[in-house]
């Protein structure tokens, strides 16, 4: 954790988020020791106000719209925090949730003392969740594709088969119309939302046929030229998401979503080590290939 940092990075905040959604799946306890009791013990100490959560974020959401507020936000956001820790864990994860991706949306929010303040506080806390978490997926994992026979194993691989010309169809129209969304957002020179849409497109889109990388890339460069860092900040929220698939899917025992995941992360990053995620992913790679191999699979797969 870097010290006197002028704003929180943009890969911080997407990898806390996806951090805290994670958080939540794995129990009360662990909620409480790695981001509740951080943030009391910080000192920020709970509130309470007339004005619950819910309609808190509402309300700050509204007035990010208007920059004559955008230099309140931060502050309001701890008070947010604040007024979350005298209600229930999920309002805490809600609100810490929805401070970290007004960071994503705002520059000027990204860079507010409060803000800063609690990154600090939460990410090294998440940081150690990530370290357990990781352990615990791999061995999951691990247990999950040796106890499964190679005809699962198969499907779990290849889990989406376009053979039916409906199912087909539809996911073409899906992935079309989320491109014009694409162009829409670009015209209007919406960045965040421009981040968020082709990071979806890459996830669903990046692997197939008809996947147009030409097209893309000059959507991206052209946002890139009005934003310098574009690239790599879509890069970053790209592997976040896929690591929160990949994690999801293990923890919830979906062996199809993790497995699909790992192989988007690979197709997408190449092998990449430069990526936050990448040993933690290549483990998990590493495991899925050496089961496929002591399972005599590989003729199969490539079918």
């Amino acid at each position: 954790m870097p010290e006197n940092r002028l704003k929180v990075p943009l890969a911080v905040s997407q990898d806390l988020v996806k951090h805290i959604r994670l958080l939540a799946l794995a129990g009360r306890r662990s909620f409480d020791r790695y981001l509740v009791g951080p943030i009391r013990e910080a000192g920020w100490r709970p509130i309470t106000s007339a004005q619950k959560t819910r309609k808190m974020i509402e309300r700050i959401g509204i007035e990010m719209e208007n920059p004559a507020y955008r230099h309140t936000i931060s502050p309001r956001c701890k008070r947010l925090v604040q007024v979350s820790l005298s209600e229930s864990m999920a309002a805490v994860g809600d609100a810490s949730i929805f401070f970290l991706e007004s960071m994503q949306a705002d520059a000027i929010v990204a860079s507010g003392e409060e803000s800063i303040e609690f990154a600090d506080i939460i990410e090294p806390p998440l940081a150690e969740f990530r370290e357990v978490n990781s352990t615990k997926s791999e061995r999951l994992f691990r247990e999950t594709i040796e106890a499964i026979d190679g005809e699962e194993l198969k499907t779990a691989f290849d889990p989406v088969r376009l053979g039916n010309p409906e199912q087909k169809v539809q996911m073409d129209r899906e992935v079309h119309s989320l491109y014009r969304q694409i162009v829409v957002a670009s015209g209007r020179n919406d960045i965040p939302k421009c981040r968020k849409l082709i990071a979806g497109y890459l996830i669903r889109s990046s692997d197939r046929e008809e996947y147009d990388a030409h097209e893309v890339e000059k959507v991206i460069d052209a946002l890139e030229q009005r934003e310098p860092g574009f690239r790599r900040d879509l890069m970053d929220m790209l592997e976040a998401d896929l690591y929160y698939r990949i994690t999801r899917g293990i923890i919830e025992g979906d062996v199809a979503k993790a497995i699909q995941g790992i192989r988007k992360y690979s197709y997408v990053f190449q092998g990449s080590p430069d990526t936050r995620h990448y040993y933690d992913v290549d483990r998990l790679e590493r495991a899925l290939y050496q089961i496929i191999t002591d399972k005599n699979l590989w003729d199969d797969l490539k079918k």
